[in-house]
């Protein structure tokens, strides 16, 4: 009788402890599939913002090349500008010594005067 007791206690433990792993391991499973759906939601969140990051590199370097084309556009206004002040600054220097040149510059088909000849070799000698 002592036997059959321990045998049936010893089968009752064993039971008992293997519930426990069953449990376990369930548990572990349900875990490692938890963990595993995050895993994947998070590679597909680094894909999306991996092509967030790269149409956004791609933006910025168009306008880094609208900006530059900008830039360079503004300089050759700016020389533009520049070159027109010292022409305006000429022809009113030009306009104060004698009134006729301005008018000769205004109207080409008049004839050509020394004052536009030398508003020529001005215009030549600038940058």
């Amino acid at each position: 009788k002592d036997l059959t007791s321990r045998y049936q206690t010893n089968r009752l433990e064993m039971k008992k402890k293997m519930k426990e792993k069953v449990e376990l391991v369930r548990e572990q499973e349900q875990k490692l599939t938890s963990k595993e759906r995050e895993t994947t939601e998070l590679k597909r969140s680094i894909e999306e913002l991996g092509k967030e990051l790269s149409t956004a590199k791609q933006k910025m370097q168009g306008m880094e090349r609208e900006l530059n084309g900008a830039k360079q556009k503004m300089e050759q206004d700016d020389k533009k500008l520049q070159n027109n002040q010292q022409v305006i600054a000429w022809l009113n220097k030009q306009g104060s010594s004698s009134s006729g040149a301005v008018l000769a510059i205004n109207t080409p088909a008049v004839g050509h005067t020394s004052s536009s000849s030398s508003l020529s070799r001005y215009l030549l000698s600038l940058p």
